[in-house]
């Protein structure tokens, strides 16, 4: 009987930076883009705080699921382009 993998879970272009921006600003990261359904990429520690965070390129856009998602998480989230975007999760989640 043949196996079945499960689908390629692709991560955005710019994750690597990312998360290497994040811990650059004294974040913890970690990866959970393989868990799919529509859940955000990355998991964010930031002093007292965890975010969920969704990483996207520049032109890059949330899907109807990830919409949905953020619609009904009720803890923190954010989408991450830019080290600008970054500085902003880490700032308003507790950096001092």
């Amino acid at each position: 009987m043949a196996k079945v993998r499960p689908p390629i879970r692709r991560t955005d272009g710019n994750q690597a930076q990312v998360m290497a921006w994040l811990r650059d600003l004294g974040c913890t990261v970690i990866d959970l883009h393989t868990l799919g359904k529509d859940i955000p990429d990355l998991l964010v520690g930031i002093g007292d705080a965890n975010v969920l965070v969704e990483v996207k390129t520049a032109d890059g856009e949330l899907s109807a699921g990830q919409k949905r998602f953020f619609e009904e998480w009720k803890g923190p989230k954010a989408v991450a382009r830019t080290v600008e975007d970054c500085v902003q999760i880490a700032r308003s989640n507790f950096l001092t």
